[in-house]
């Protein structure tokens, strides 16, 4: 059975492929890309708007109010 399936892969030649089909796969990676590097760039300002709010809790903590 083994040799049968072997046969079989030797026999399926190896086809190119197409313009369009290289051209459809450029296209998907490049969005994945570009949605992957959007992701990373929302995260970072989540991050940063975090850090801000933090930073300005503290010092609001550290501000000596006079009545």
């Amino acid at each position: 059975m083994k040799k049968d399936s072997l046969m079989k892969l030797k026999q399926t030649p190896y086809r190119m492929p197409t313009a369009a089909e290289l051209y459809a796969l450029e296209r998907r990676a490049r969005e994945e890309r570009a949605r992957y590097f959007a992701e990373r760039v929302v995260s970072a300002g989540h991050a940063l708007k975090s850090l801000i709010e933090r930073g300005l809790a503290a010092l609001s903590a550290k501000v000596v109010r006079h009545a």
